[in-house]
């Protein structure tokens, strides 16, 4: 997810586009104003969820001790495993693949892929299988174990695709490569290349 803009606010300054895409009503209007105020005019906002399916899912939005909406934690994972209040928002999703081809871009310019989005990296994966092929983007990806499981994924099968598609570990300081075996149990962002 997008989120509030921290990362399309740096982005937008150095592409010539920046898709955006962001499920979350309450992230997505934030998003509209910060693109709004910094005059983000190459940032392409689009109100999806990512998966490999067309369809509607449910987000789930934890609340905050204080009340407010813990959005960057949302997740179209298991909700018992949220261990707070939480708020549902009915979302569409769709594949990657086709999110760009939505937005008239041309899939072979895609450089970058970030994302952030609590499990669903696995979904995101394997709807963009004309993305990862076409256009071998750097991958930066936030792994993590727990909200994997909660998606119903598990990093073995994230780590499979990525090789799958030719993908490996790389140090972001260095770009060398870097051995599978030394980010297996990593929690972390992790860039692939």
């Amino acid at each position: 997810g997008a989120h509030a803009g921290q990362f399309t606010k740096l982005f937008a300054r150095s592409a010539k586009n920046v898709i955006a895409i962001e499920p979350s009503s309450y992230a997505l209007s934030i998003l509209q104003k910060v693109c709004s105020l910094h005059r983000l005019t190459n940032v392409i906002l689009v109100k999806k969820g990512v998966s490999d399916m067309v369809g509607t899912t449910s987000l789930h939005i934890p609340v905050k001790d204080s009340g407010s909406l813990g959005f960057g934690l949302s997740t179209i994972g298991s909700p018992e495993q949220i261990k707070r209040p939480y708020l549902s928002e009915k979302i569409e999703v769709e594949p990657l693949d086709r999110i760009v081809l939505e937005t008239g871009l041309d899939i072979s310019t895609i450089k970058l892929v970030k994302a952030d989005i609590e499990g669903a990296e696995l979904l995101l994966l394997k709807g963009a299988v004309r993305v990862l092929e076409t256009a071998k983007p750097a991958l930066l990806l936030e792994i993590s174990s727990e909200t994997l499981k909660r998606a119903g994924a598990n990093r073995t099968e994230l780590f499979n695709l990525l090789e799958k598609h030719g993908y490996q570990p790389t140090d972001p300081k260095t770009l060398q490569k870097i051995p599978w075996v030394d980010i297996i149990k990593a929690d972390a962002d992790l860039l692939f290349t």
